[in-house]
């Protein structure tokens, strides 16, 4: 048994199954794949999610939105947020990121958001109109691929600090 806390919203307990999450500034985000979890809102109010699919989403200062079920297509798209790409450089504990800023439009910003979250990398809203690609492994790796994804997405610059 685990109990996990996402961001500030949920905490989901663990039985025998799969799910994917995530806590976002603006919200949280909880997938059943399969088996029984349990998920407390921020309301303190605990909820059983029991058949595949179902999904849990609590925005910021908001009670939870009822549970409802995802498009197996949507899980497809979220879950290559947590499966990044093999040379994306991403480690679970990589203290180098890439900010890539200077976005003409908010538009501009979602799009280039969706096409790599499209393309397995999970990036991040960040401040002032930039999207943030972290948990990088090295300068070295966080520089070329700022580079390469530059290149193929037509981003703007980057810059990569820790």
């Amino acid at each position: 048994e685990i109990n996990i806390s996402v961001a500030r919203n949920a905490t989901i307990g663990i039985r025998g199954t799969d799910l994917w999450g995530r806590g976002r500034e603006d919200k949280d985000i909880v997938c059943l794949i399969e088996g029984k979890i349990d998920v407390t809102g921020n309301n303190n109010l605990t909820l059983r999610l029991d058949q595949p699919l179902q999904f849990f989403q609590s925005k910021r200062n908001a009670p939870p939105e009822p549970v409802s079920f995802l498009d197996r297509k949507q899980l497809d798209i979220w879950a290559q947020e947590t499966d990044l790409a093999a040379d994306s450089g991403s480690t679970a504990n990589g203290q180098w990121k890439i900010v890539f800023g200077n976005f003409a439009t908010r538009d501009a910003l979602l799009s280039a958001s969706r096409t790599l979250r499209n393309a397995g990398y999970g990036v991040e809203r960040g401040a002032d109109n930039t999207l943030v690609l972290a948990q990088l492994a090295s300068e070295s790796s966080a520089v070329a691929l700022a580079a390469t994804l530059k290149t193929q997405f037509g981003l703007p610059d980057a810059s990569v600090n820790r």
